[in-house]
């Protein structure tokens, strides 16, 4: 994997995260939807398969549908520390991140590998 690559995939990446925030300005609604769309997930399916092979690809999907799970949850977490308490941002997303390592490590012992 040559180092222009790697920049490009930084730079698509960054471009996006910029986008949410430009969005977020313009409307809640649109960065909320640019936040979650499946651009990243678009990607990183292109660049696994391109550097892993169909089979890697078809494996790392099936996780990624069993990992929306804990992703709900961290953003559930996040929405109610943020708005239904008066806690920080912050504080309110490491809550987010210890929630959705729960539900990953839980998810981990209940589906067997593979």
């Amino acid at each position: 994997m040559s180092i222009t690559y790697l920049v490009l995939k930084f730079i698509i990446g960054g471009t996006i995260i910029v986008g949410v925030g430009l969005l977020t300005n313009i409307h809640p609604k649109w960065g909320g939807l640019l936040a979650v769309a499946p651009i990243i997930t678009t990607l990183s399916i292109l660049f696994v398969c391109r550097e892993s092979g169909i089979e890697i690809t078809q494996r790392m999907i099936v996780w990624s549908v069993v990992y929306l799970a804990p992703c709900a949850l961290f953003l559930g977490t996040v929405y109610y520390m943020n708005a239904r308490t008066n806690i920080h941002v912050g504080v309110a997303i490491l809550c987010g991140y210890l929630i959705w390592m729960i539900g990953v490590v839980t998810l981990q012992k209940i589906i067997p590998a593979m």
